[in-house]
Parts: structure tokens; C-alpha cells; sequence
């Protein structure tokens, strides 16, 4: 099979109206357009057939639902080959006695290349649309214009869906979908094309459906996180970009780590395990009093420019000071804040407790706070880079060894294999370092084990790490996510504290700065995105085994 390297992809945003016949003919008519200025892949919006997506019951829904193939599937195959188009449509489906959320990939030949069923329905799916159990949960098609694989709509609320399809060699993920709030094509998509390192085409409609409004958006993203086109929040339009599968074969940050090569799925089984058997199954259902969850956080940004470890422990202690004396009781600095560029880990370890754990466990018992730093641990002849975390005794209660480690780390550091969660008397505080805040893994991790907050120690090297990463972990995981950053060496800085919708509640704008937020822990209980739609209860990890297999990517 010949391949393109590429080719220009579009997504259809069309007006939704109350005529089946106009919707239909209006999509083909588009569908032409498209093809008219050269597409070669057309992505339309999920149950784009003119039965729409909203019904009065299951009834109704069964009534205008349609087999595939069916009328409306077969009138865009015959479209497909005419235009001689890949075409990716989005239908509800019926299947004896129930009705699916599907969307289908036709190819130019006018055939039915495979059908996918939403894996994640959500709150109004759930009143007719049936859930998926049988088959090939994530199937990816290997197509002249590269390995495509669709995702639906509510399936981007949830990591695991898109890193089974890119484990299973997508390159290209057609996205159609209805977006129901701000989050889905803000945070939750984005995200799933930057840790992917995949191409996402999101088709979304505009107008109302009985009382349903579509807030259009749809898009474009390459594997590197760039918009290559949006569209408006309230027209009918098309947009287009040029897209070169071949792109996404490279997972790579810019430092040169393999995101995928530096994958731990030996840690990852806790992702797997049924949802009723982890911690935050029990946890979510304990009585809480709201005031004795509120806590004032701090992240503290170190400048790296002081280059003399007693100056920079002297800064850092009293910036700490400083954060307890303004009332934080916990308090984030970021990882190897003591470590310069030009130095060696070496040079710059310690053993744990050692000199500087003593300094902060001192400084914690006096101001009787909470405080968590990165550190290069030292433990005989192994070096780790490590997260510590001290408690008002000035004990250290936590040591998480990072898990995931950049293609320079390997060279010096030994990764670890437990993710840590540790306790305190206001809720329970994850640990996260470096490159973990790539891998929804390790915050998923932390999240099932029951962390109400996870601290993310970090030096930010690029926007994507603040704009997305950061306020997606906190969104599809419902926590608090607190991150610290230095900044200078080529560090960008901007600290930041998130609550559980993806909220910033502030965020670092220079060196040696003391951010602060009231966090009320018991927020991050409710797991809930929408009514009836939970994102850990209502989590399907018996589809999720490929996240725990040994392989890389497919067919690479």
C-alpha cells in the first residue's frame, strides 16, 4: 500500500438544525467542499447523521438509530468514493436492542474500513447509548494516509483511551465529537495529542439540539502540541492543515527523550486493576468535615543564576521562612533547586536524611509546616533523583525515588519503582518529579491511591508543561496540583497551583517568588466531570491492558 507523506486533513464543524433531511444534505454538501479544496481525510462530528444525538429515551433512540451499514453510513461511503476521500463519520448505531456511539472510517473505495464504539459514555449517553464489551476495544487502521485510530468525544476526558491507541501504532486520531464544557478542547484533547505525540483532528458541530448548544471549536493539533488551525465558537466552517503521519513516529521532547522508550509498565498495574479493589474506591466514600481540609499551599521558584550552594540553601530557607511566616502550611520547592548545570550530580549529592534534609526537618518542626523538595539522593554507590517530603515534626514521612527519567538522567540516576502518597491531617499528598508529569500514568497512579493533592517538583523547559500538562492532571484526575519550577539555565519558571477543574489559582512571574493559594482538599472527593460521569469509579481498566504491556509502539 502506497502511502502519503502528506496531505491536507479537514475537520467539518456543521449547523446543527431541527431537519433531519437539511442536516444530511448539508453535511454532504460540505463533505464536497472539503474535497473540493484538496482534503484527503474528512473528520465530521460525532452522531453527525441527521437523527442527532439527543432523544426523549431509549425508544426514540432506537427508532432513529440505523444499522451500519445503514442509509446514512452507505450514503457517505457512495460520497467517499466518489470524492475518492477517506471520511471519518460519527452515527448512532443499532445493534439489535441496542444503540451505540460509533463512528466509522470510510475509505475511497467506498468501504467500511472498521467501526469504533465509544469507550466512555457519559451523563446524557448513558439514558440510550450502550457500552461496548466484545472485540477489539482500541482497533487502528493501517491506511494510505498513515495509521489512523478515532477516539469519541468523552473518551478524551480520560488518558488511558488515546495511550491505548497510540500503543497500538495511531498516528492520527480522528476526533469527532459534541464538547459539553470548556475543559474537553482547552486541556483534555490537547493533552492527549502532546503526551501521545500524535495528530488530532476534532470535529465538533455548532447551533442547539433540544436545548443542547454545540460550542463548535473544532481543530487541528500536531504531535507536538501546535494548533494548526481552530475554528470559530459559533459558524458553520471548515478548516484545513497539512498533515504528515510520519511525524508522530518520532516521541520525542526536545531534550531527546523517547517519551515512549521511557515508559514503566511494570508500575503501571494499579491502571489496570478493577476499580472497586483500589484505595480511592473506599476513600471517596468517608465523611469529611470541609475545614478540616483547607490548607494554605505554597510553590516557592528558585533562581538558578545563584550558583553557590550555601546561597542557594540560605535563599531557599528563607523564602520557606518567609511562605510559613505568611501562614502556608505546605510548602513546594522545586526538584534539585541545589543542583547547576555546570556541576556534576555527584558534586551535588547527599544521603537521605543528610545536611540539607536536616536544615528543612529543623525548619518544619520550628514553623511547624509541611515541606516537600527535590533533591540528588545518594544511597551507596547509587544516585536518585528524589522527592522528599517532611512533616511538622520535621520527620521525613516520604521519599519518592523518580519513576520516569529523561534520556540525560539515565546517564546518573537510578529510577525508581513506587509511586509514594503520603499522609497528613488535612488529606492525602501524592509526589511527582520531572518528566512524570508526562505520563498520566504516574498521576492516575497517585490519584487511585488516593492522593487529594500531588506536588509536582519540576524545572519547566517549555509552555506545554505549564498550559497543559499541569491543569490536565488536575482536571481528569480531580486533585490539586501544585508544581514548582526554577527558572534561569534555560528554564522557563511559572510555578503554578491548580484546583480540581483545571482552575489557576496562581501562578509565578519572576525568581526567588513565594506563590500562594487556599486549597480545600475535600474538593478533590467529588470525581465527578459531569452528572453520572465519573472519572475514577466510572474508569473501564479491563480494556486497559495494553498500557501495561512491554512493547513500544506497533509496527515501529
Amino acid at each position: 500500500m502506497d502511502r502519503y507523506s502528506e496531505y491536507l486533513s479537514a475537520a467539518i464543524q456543521p449547523r446543527y438544525e431541527n431537519d433531519p433531511q437539511k442536516n444530511s444534505q448539508n453535511l454532504s454538501e460540505l463533505v464536497v467542499r472539503a474535497s473540493t479544496q484538496g482534503a484527503k481525510l474528512v473528520v465530521l462530528p460525532e452522531c453527525s447523521s441527521g437523527a442527532g444525538y439527543i432523544y426523549q429515551d431509549l425508544g426514540e433512540a432506537l427508532e432513529k438509530a440505523e444499522p451500519i451499514p445503514g442509509p446514512f453510513s452507505l450514503q457517505m461511503a457512495d460520497l467517499a468514493r466518489q470524492l475518492d476521500i477517506y471520511l471519518v463519520v460519527g452515527l448512532s448505531e443499532r445493534e439489535d436492542n441496542a444503540v451505540y456511539n460509533t463512528a466509522v472510517l470510510l475509505n475511497p473505495a467506498g468501504k467500511i474500513v472498521g467501526k469504533y464504539r465509544k469507550n466512555n459514555l457519559v451523563s446524557v449517553d448513558k439514558r440510550w447509548f450502550s457500552i461496548f464489551s466484545g472485540g477489539d476495544n482500541f482497533p487502528v487502521w493501517e491506511t494510505q494516509l498513515g495509521r489512523i485510530g478515532i477516539l469519541i468525544c468523552g473518551d478524551a476526558r480520560l488518558p488511558e483511551i488515546a495511550r491505548c491507541l497510540a500503543l497500538n501504532g495511531a498516528e492520527v486520531l480522528c476526533y469527532p465529537t459534541l464538547w459539553g464544557t470548556w475543559d474537553q478542547f482547552l486541556y483534555n484533547a490537547p493533552t492527549r495529542a502532546i503526551e501521545n505525540k500524535v495528530w488530532i483532528i476534532a470535529s465538533d458541530k455548532v447551533g442547539k439540539e433540544r436545548g443542547q448548544d454545540y460550542p463548535g471549536g473544532s481543530f487541528i493539533i500536531d504531535p507536538n502540541g501546535n494548533f494548526l488551525a481552530k475554528a470559530s465558537e459559533d459558524k458553520e466552517e471548515i478548516i484545513y492543515a497539512v498533515t504528515r503521519p510520519h511525524v508522530a513516529r518520532d516521541k520525542s521532547l526536545k531534550d531527546g527523550t523517547d517519551l515512549f522508550a521511557a515508559r514503566r509498565p511494570e508500575t503501571y498495574k494499579l491502571l489496570v486493576k478493577p476499580v472497586s479493589e483500589v484505595f480511592v474506591y473506599e476513600q471517596i466514600k468517608i465523611p469529611v468535615v470541609p475545614s478540616k481540609t483547607n490548607i494554605l499551599a505554597a510553590c516557592i521558584e528558585i533562581d538558578t543564576e545563584l550558583k553557590s550552594k550555601e546561597k542557594m540553601t540560605e535563599i531557599a530557607v528563607s523564602l520557606v521562612s518567609d511562605a510559613a511566616r505568611l501562614c502556608s502550611r505546605l510548602i513546594l520547592l522545586p526538584e534539585l533547586w541545589l543542583h547547576v548545570a555546570t556541576f556534576s550530580p555527584e558534586n551535588w549529592a547527599e544521603s537521605i536524611p543528610g545536611p540539607t534534609s536536616r536544615i528543612f526537618g529543623e525548619l518544619a518542626k520550628r514553623e511547624g509546616v509541611y515541606i516537600a523538595y527535590g533533591a540528588i539522593e545518594s544511597d551507596r554507590s547509587e544516585l536518585h533523583k528524589t522527592t522528599i517530603f517532611i512533616d511538622p515534626r520535621g520527620e521525613i514521612v516520604g521519599k519518592y525515588r523518580a519513576i520516569h527519567l529523561s534520556q540525560a538522567e539515565t546517564k546518573w540516576a537510578k529510577a525508581g519503582d513506587d509511586y509514594i502518597v503520603c499522609q497528613t491531617e488535612f488529606g492525602k499528598i501524592g509526589l511527582m518529579s520531572g518528566i512524570d508529569g508526562y505520563y498520566f500514568e504516574a498521576a492516575r497512579s497517585l490519584a487511585l491511591l488516593g492522593a487529594d493533592a500531588i506536588l509536582w517538583t519540576h524545572d519547566f523547559s517549555s509552555p506545554i508543561e505549564t498550559d497543559f500538562l499541569t491543569v490536565e492532571r488536575a482536571i481528569e484526575n480531580k486533585v490539586f496540583m501544585m508544581a514548582a519550577s526554577k527558572r534561569g539555565e534555560g528554564n522557563v519558571g511559572g510555578s503554578l497551583i491548580v484546583d480540581p477543574k483545571g482552575i489557576l489559582l496562581n501562578h509565578a512571574t519572576s525568581a526567588n517568588q513565594i506563590i500562594k493559594a487556599q486549597i480545600q482538599l475535600v474538593l478533590s472527593r467529588c470525581k465527578e466531570a459531569l452528572p453520572k460521569t465519573d472519572l475514577i469509579l466510572h474508569r473501564r481498566p479491563e480494556t486497559y491492558e495494553k498500557l501495561i504491556e512491554p512493547v513500544r509502539v506497533k509496527g515501529k
